[in-house]
C-alpha cells in the first residue's frame, strides 16, 4: 500500500490575513516616521587642535675652559645668547627644555644655528 502525499494548498483567509497584517504594519511603520520629526536649530560647533611646542627654559650646564655665557634670552620658538669662548677649545653646552602645552604629538625636526 502506498501512501500519497497531497500538497496542502493554503487558505484563501489565511493568505488574506497575513497579506492584511504585513500592510498594516508596513503603513503602521510608515506613518510613524513620517509624524517624527527631528529638528535641530543654531547648533555650531568648533573644534580647535591644540598644537603647541614652547621654550620653557634655558640654563648652561657645564662651561670648559675659561668659557662663560654673558645671558641667555629665550621667548616661546628661539633662544638667543652671548656667550665668551677665550681658548680654542672652549665650549658651553645649554641645557634646554622644551614643553609641549597641546594636545598633538610633536617632534623637533631641524635645530638651526645663527651665529
Amino acid at each position: 500500500m502506498k501512501k500519497s502525499y497531497k500538497k496542502e494548498k493554503f487558505n484563501p483567509i489565511t493568505i488574506g490575513a497575513i497579506s492584511f497584517l504585513v500592510c498594516t504594519l508596513i503603513i503602521t511603520v510608515g506613518f510613524a516616521s513620517y509624524q517624527a520629526s527631528l529638528d535641530i536649530r543654531d547648533v555650531s560647533a568648533t573644534v580647535r587642535v591644540q598644537k603647541d611646542i614652547r621654550v620653557t627654559g634655558v640654563t648652561v650646564s657645564s662651561p670648559v675652559s675659561d668659557a662663560s655665557s654673558n645671558w641667555e634670552d629665550y621667548n616661546v620658538k628661539s633662544i638667543s645668547s652671548s656667550v665668551n669662548l677665550p681658548n680654542e677649545d672652549s665650549t658651553l653646552i645649554y641645557d634646554v627644555e622644551i614643553t609641549n602645552i597641546g594636545n598633538v604629538k610633536e617632534k623637533i625636526d631641524n635645530i638651526v644655528k645663527k651665529l
